[in-house]
């Protein structure tokens, strides 16, 4: 059977968000260590659960840790990843975007 479900809140943890954190020391969210995550993964956990699409967002703890100047440019790779993902992979893959500019 075809997949056909959309998965509307699937988490991702691109290997240079986790090596951000973990270079301010931010390795773990709620006391749990970051899972890894990866493209293969994650295709093979979608088709395994029927799911055609699903909809990304970067996973806890998130971009801000008190320096905006790090959340700005972690938050922009981050997008820039997920981009990245959707061109590649783009009837597997989609994020939130913004309503005004599209952008992600």
């Amino acid at each position: 059977m075809e997949p056909y479900r959309i998965d509307v809140h699937h988490h991702i943890l691109p290997k240079e968000y986790v090596q951000a954190l973990d270079s301010i020391g931010a390795s773990n969210s709620g006391g749990a260590s970051l899972l890894t995550w990866s493209l293969d993964v994650a295709l093979a956990l979608m088709d395994n659960q029927g799911i055609a699409t699903a909809i990304t967002s970067i996973s806890s703890p998130g971009v801000y840790f008190g320096d905006i100047n790090f959340a700005r440019g972690l938050a922009r790779r981050c997008n820039e990843i997920s981009a990245r993902l959707i061109s590649d992979n783009p009837r597997r893959f989609d994020a939130p975007r913004s309503k005004e500019t599209g952008i992600l």
